[in-house]
């Protein structure tokens, strides 16, 4: 899974009001800004949970620019 099939997946997510959605936008906040916590990982199934580890466990940084580009209502989430 590549960085934005990541993003889509879990905005699709965070855009279902689910259970998991609280740690979907978690998990893009922490890629908008590394100093935010992850919170509730844990719900998270195994492909969304994936997707999580392909945002959190990069050595470079998501782009913002990209995330702005895939979610338009990002400022709203972080």
């Amino acid at each position: 899974m590549d960085t934005k099939e990541a993003i889509l997946r879990l905005a699709s997510l965070v855009r279902a009001d689910c259970g998991a959605s609280d740690a979907a936008r978690s998990v893009i906040n922490y890629a908008w800004n590394n100093h935010r916590p992850i919170r509730e990982f844990f719900r998270l199934d195994g492909a969304n949970r994936k997707a999580a580890l392909t945002l959190i466990d990069r050595d470079e940084w998501v782009d913002p620019q990209l995330l702005r580009d895939l979610i338009p209502e990002l400022n709203e989430w972080v």
